[in-house]
C-alpha cells in the first residue's frame, strides 16, 4: 500500500509545481509590436513609425541622399528590390519616422546604386535595419 502513496504523492507535487509555473506565464506581458505606429497614407504606402528602443536594437542608421551631377546617389544597402522589379527606399519624414519612396536604379555596382528618379539630394534614407 505505501508503494502506491508514493508515486501519487510524487505526481501532485509535480503537478502543483507545473501549475505554479503556469500561472506565472500567463502574468507575463504580451510582446508589443515593434512599430509604435502604423498610419495607411493611401496608394498602398503606410507610414512607419518605430519606437527609439526598437530602432536602436535594430540598427536602424540612416544617410542622406547625395547628388552627383543630375544622378543621386545612395549605398546600396538602402534599396529593396520588388520581385516584379520594382525598386524603393525607405525615407525618415520625422525621427523614427519611415515611408516608402520609389526608385529608378540606373546603375547598382561598387556598394553605391546610381538614381534617374528618387528622394531629392539631402533627403534621409534608412541604410541600415529596414529589411
Amino acid at each position: 500500500m505505501m508503494r502506491t502513496r508514493v508515486p501519487m504523492a510524487l505526481v501532485a507535487i509535480v503537478a502543483l509545481v507545473l501549475t505554479a509555473g503556469c500561472a506565472s506565464l500567463k502574468s507575463a506581458p504580451a510582446a508589443s509590436h515593434p512599430a509604435e505606429k502604423l498610419t495607411p497614407l493611401g496608394n498602398g504606402l503606410t507610414e512607419v513609425t518605430l519606437t527609439s528602443e526598437v530602432a536602436q536594437n535594430i540598427g536602424v542608421r540612416t544617410e542622406p541622399v547625395r547628388a552627383q551631377g543630375s544622378v543621386l546617389t545612395v549605398p546600396t544597402s538602402a534599396v529593396i528590390y520588388r520581385p516584379e522589379g520594382t525598386a524603393w527606399v525607405y525615407a525618415e519624414v520625422r525621427p523614427y519616422t519611415y515611408v516608402r519612396a520609389a526608385v529608378t536604379v540606373a546603375d547598382d555596382s561598387g556598394g553605391v546604386a546610381q538614381l534617374t528618379e528618387g528622394p531629392q539630394a539631402g533627403t534621409l534614407i534608412v541604410v541600415q535595419g529596414s529589411a
